[in-house]
């Protein structure tokens, strides 16, 4: 992934509309048993994680003055805290729910599943993120296609996005979708990407967004287009 890696900090960093405070997302490299792409909006960035951030050392001015090697650790060290947030015993409730869904589909998480976000500023306000995507069709643009490059190197099974607004950003992409696969596979009950990789849109898991009900077809579902 350091050719992702790279791409996020030419694009994060090289303009001063996007810095923040802390460093954005990083990512590990995959590996052929992740079969499935998960993917959400953005990392959350609440008080305690701005304090556990603070604390790493992993803020946006220092790691800009420092050397390659040293942005180099830097990126090690954000992606060993993610690790934490997503695989710890400690971690996070939107990842909880995602371990014992993917749990429900004889998969596991940490194992099975790479997990992507579209777009990689630490935010928890979703909604200020998404009025910034709706203001900025360029932003929008491209933060598409660097998710194209992602797919192409984790190869995945199955994509699943679990966020709705995400859902629907995709389907209304024209760089995203071809305009003949934003229809449901008629046997699979999915969209497909790139003619070939099935797609799952849903919302994300957590805060009542799905249903029981909903949550049930969507592990049925899931193992049905696993098996096909």
């Amino acid at each position: 992934m350091d050719k992702i890696n790279q791409r996020i900090i030419d694009f994060y960093l090289g303009s001063e509309n996007l810095k923040k405070k802390f460093l954005p997302m990083f990512y590990d490299s995959s590996h052929k048993e992740q079969i499935i792409l998960s993917l959400g909006l953005n990392p959350s960035l609440t008080r305690k994680f701005e304090k556990e951030l603070a604390a790493r050392g992993l803020e946006l001015e220092p790691f800009e003055k420092a050397s390659p090697a040293e942005q180099k650790i830097k990126i090690a060290e954000t992606i060993n805290y993610q690790k934490e947030l997503k695989y710890g015993d400690d971690s996070i409730q939107y990842f909880k729910l995602l371990k014992r869904f993917f749990k429900e589909v004889d998969l596991d998480f940490e194992k099975n599943v790479f997990h992507y976000d579209l777009y990689q500023n630490r935010e928890t306000n979703s909604k200020e993120v998404l009025k910034e995507l709706k203001k900025d069709k360029d932003l929008t643009q491209e933060l598409v296609s660097q998710l194209k490059e992602v797919i192409a190197l984790v190869n995945p099974k199955l994509i699943l996005v679990f966020n709705a607004s995400v859902s629907n950003l995709l389907k209304k992409s024209d760089v995203f979708f071809k305009s003949t696969e934003v229809r449901l596979h008629p046997e699979m009950g999915c969209y497909h990407y790139n003619t070939k990789t099935p797609v799952i849109l849903a919302n994300q898991l957590s805060g009542g967004a799905t249903s029981v009900v909903y949550r049930d077809i969507l592990v049925w579902i899931t193992k049905k287009i696993l098996k096909y």
